[in-house]
């Protein structure tokens, strides 16, 4: 209907312009592919709501920038043991598994996509700060490339590339007896992060299914942590606002 409908505006001179959808990295994902329709992926823009973990390797500090949604990861001089599981690096930990990462800055890598039907990301975190956990570095999945897709998992949360998550693993785990590390909150908004615009990982590719002859999508447009805030759902609005991620 909408490849019809637009083919009778263009006749006419209209410009129509279509959003490519959002299941991607999956190939041959694109939607609103018809060659008279301008089709649009989802990219980046250059900036980062940065936060960084900063790890002590026997004495030199070493900064991983990664993002965090809130902005409100704990800035103190206070150094926490590092903790990372191979056998739990996807961040769940019961009975009592959970006295293992009490005081500690927990690494794990997100799992939403495997996760059971009535898990979320979000509850499982929630859980490890609730066993004590002094914060968490949660690391993208790799088919999230070098792009990162932001939620508000609360305080003391940041988030980090699959590449850069690399980085702090290999760390943990070849000094897991020293290894000590403190979140950094810059509380600001980081312009000019190159290289961007980059593909959302989300973002549908192509190529067509229907026309696999014509190139799909047509263009870029910022899709990736474009921000809205929204009252809570409260009988006045009243309140501190909630965050939105969207386009």
């Amino acid at each position: 209907p909408i490849a019809i409908g637009a083919f009778s505006a263009v006749a006419k001179g209209i410009t129509v312009v279509c959003a490519a959808g959002n299941n991607g990295p999956k190939p041959a994902s694109v939607v609103n592919d018809a060659p008279w329709l301008i089709t649009v992926a989802a990219s980046s823009v250059d900036r980062s709501l940065l936060a960084e973990v900063q790890l002590d390797d026997k004495g030199v500090s070493v900064a991983v920038a990664g993002e965090a949604i809130n902005q409100q990861v704990t800035n103190s001089s206070t150094l926490f043991p590092v903790f990372y599981s191979d056998k739990r690096r996807n961040c769940i930990y019961r009975g009592e598994e959970r006295k293992a990462v009490a005081g500690k800055i927990v690494i794990c890598e997100a799992v939403d996509n495997l996760l059971p039907y009535n898990t979320s990301e979000k509850s499982i975190l929630r859980d490890i700060k609730s066993a004590g956990a002094a914060g968490v570095v949660l690391i993208n999945t790799k088919a999230d490339g070098y792009t990162t897709v932001l939620y508000d998992y609360g305080s003391d949360v940041v988030q980090l590339t699959a590449a850069d998550g690399a980085r702090v693993t290999k760390y943990a785990s070849s000094s897991s007896a020293t290894a000590v590390g403190r979140f950094i909150g810059h509380r600001t908004t980081v312009l000019g992060v190159r290289p961007s615009p980059t593909v959302a990982s989300f973002s549908s590719r192509g190529p067509s299914t229907i026309t696999p002859g014509v190139l799909k999508p047509d263009v870029l447009a910022p899709g990736l942590n474009i921000l809205a805030a929204y009252p809570p759902k409260t009988l006045l609005g009243a309140g501190p606002f909630d965050v939105l991620s969207g386009t």
